[in-house]
């Protein structure tokens, strides 16, 4: 099996920036992501009581809580575009190298 996995990780070479930064975007949505419950528990103790809630601090963690999952979104959906950029390019690659082998062989194979 790792043969098989180094024969492989050949086409992949030519990929690697693209697994990078399909990484670092999931790195970053999944920050993003785990920042909105620290945003939302900040935005329920802005409301302490009746009477007693500072509508500034509230809509501030709002409006942060949109822009974190607008941000997260975006980030999940570049690391999908990466990933699947690398993805048909390592299949595309490896097609035209079996193609090509298989041309050069004999009918009588």
């Amino acid at each position: 099996m790792t043969e098989t996995v180094r024969r492989l990780a050949v086409y992949l070479k030519k990929y690697t920036p693209f697994l990078a930064l399909s990484f670092l975007c999931t790195l970053c949505a999944v920050a993003l992501t785990l920042g909105i419950p620290v945003l939302t528990g900040n935005a329920v103790d802005a409301a302490v009581g009746k009477g007693n809630v500072d509508f500034r601090l509230l809509f501030q963690n709002i409006i942060m809580i949109a822009v974190f999952c607008v941000g997260a979104s975006s980030f999940r959906w570049l690391s999908t575009f990466f990933a699947n950029t690398a993805s048909v390019g390592c299949v595309r690659d490896l097609r035209l190298a079996a193609q090509t082998h298989t041309s050069v062989l004999p009918i009588s194979y």
